[in-house]
């Protein structure tokens, strides 16, 4: 064997190698990024999630039932206060009271 051939023959091992550590990476990523794996990932963090907004509610128990009361009082007196104006509205107009209605003698 010549020395161009040992020299290929060790080329062609490099890139042989190369290309097998490419393959295992490439798998890698495809394992990563298969549905199941994507699932399985989503459902972890949405447990994760869960845990944490229980763990946050049993801590804080009295502020949230307080801000959820103060925002239903907030909607209630909105509520009211438009109920109550445009009933005013209304009010104002009684037949008979009307300014145009009056002959100017």
């Amino acid at each position: 064997m010549g020395r161009q051939e040992r020299i290929l023959s060790e080329y062609k091992a490099l890139r042989d190698a190369a290309h097998a550590a490419f393959r295992t990476n490439l798998d890698l990523v495809r394992s990563e990024f298969a549905p199941e794996a994507i699932a399985q990932r989503a459902g972890e963090k949405a447990s994760a999630l869960s845990s944490s907004a229980t763990e946050t509610i049993k801590h804080h128990r009295g502020a949230l039932v307080g801000g959820i009361a103060a925002a239903t009082l907030a909607a209630t007196l909105v509520f009211w206060l438009r109920r109550s104006s445009s009933q005013g509205e209304n009010c104002n107009d009684v037949e008979g009271d009307n300014d145009e209605d009056k002959e100017i003698s």
